[in-house]
């Protein structure tokens, strides 16, 4: 059902066994939102997540403490904070299906509310902005900790508040974190600094861009061969496709990244990337959406564009 912050605020104090999934590939959002509870409950949760925390989050109080889903245990209650459907779970949904209660806290408008306790929130940049408002509700202190995991949260998600999704809701949340954190230092860290394995893998993709529909329409490809060559990690992918729809005429871009069969990210200006990720059993936001097609990336790459060719239309 759906739930409203004092329902989800009741259940969190009364999980006396708890653990907190992020989901697969993890991001900035589910990253920090998912840190921020853990430290409101002061650490008495159990944080678990089916891939290792990516290098650049790694400065985040707790990041350290996330176990993958064959080193953690059952639990009564369970929250999948920021995904969008089961899948996102990966091998950690056993645990959130093995569990008496369930909830999830989210903010992509495809969640179908898979949980008993769903606060799902389309209308926020970030899921991070969700637990702010629930944590505030809920009189939990805004820590250091807490501030900065939950700018990290919704500082990435919306691009450094960018994003045509940003809020203003978004942006009064982070006004009350800046000042109990270097906001400088994480600024750098989030957006400035890259590593040069990041760097490598950047320029092996620009290298072999592809364009369709006159130039609208701009796919990139990452394969094992380029993450091996590059000394990359597959968290380097992530930010990849910004330099694609940052491209002077395009519309949609495309990264096709090869793990276990094709996963894409989908941006666009103006078509619905959520409705090109749901004709592949995907889904995300209006202008970001992602999905796995079970083939190799060039061959997949085609029948995505032709679905991107007609969104655009």
């Amino acid at each position: 059902m759906a739930a409203k912050n004092k329902e989800l605020i009741l259940w969190l104090r009364n999980a006396d066994s708890l653990t907190l999934i992020a989901h697969v590939s993890p991001d900035g959002d589910t990253i920090g939102s998912t840190l921020a509870l853990y430290h409101a409950l002061n650490g008495s949760a159990q944080l678990v997540c089916e891939d290792t925390i990516p290098p650049k989050y790694a400065f985040l109080p707790g990041a350290s403490d996330f176990r993958t889903p064959d080193k953690a245990h059952h639990t009564k209650y369970v929250l999948a904070v920021d995904a969008a459907d089961l899948g996102r779970l990966g091998t950690a949904v056993g645990i959130f299906e093995a569990a008496e209660y369930t909830a999830v806290i989210d903010h992509h408008g495809t969640n179908p509310g898979y949980a008993q306790l769903n606060r799902i929130e389309c209308d926020y940049g970030a899921t991070g902005t969700i637990v702010h408002e629930l944590l505030s509700e809920g009189c939990w202190p805004l820590t250091e900790e807490i501030a900065l995991c939950l700018y990290v949260a919704i500082s990435t998600d919306t691009g450094n508040f960018s994003f045509s999704s940003t809020r203003c809701r978004d942006m009064q949340a982070a006004a009350v974190m800046v000042e109990l954190f270097d906001v400088a230092d994480t600024t750098r860290r989030l957006f400035r600094c890259r590593r040069r394995e990041y760097t490598l893998l950047l320029g092996a993709m620009l290298s072999d861009v592809r364009f369709y529909a006159d130039g609208r329409i701009a796919c990139g490809f990452v394969t094992e061969e380029m993450l091996q060559k590059c000394g990359a990690e597959y968290s380097d992918t992530e930010g990849l496709i910004d330099h694609l729809i940052n491209m002077e005429g395009v519309e949609i871009a495309l990264l096709a990244t090869q793990k276990n069969g094709a996963k894409f990210s989908v941006r666009t200006l103006e078509a619905d990337a959520a409705a090109i990720a749901k004709r592949f059993g995907g889904g995300g936001h209006t202008r970001a959406a992602g999905m796995t097609v079970q083939a190799a990336v060039y061959e997949a790459m085609d029948e995505v564009v032709a679905v991107a060719c007609e969104a655009m239309k």
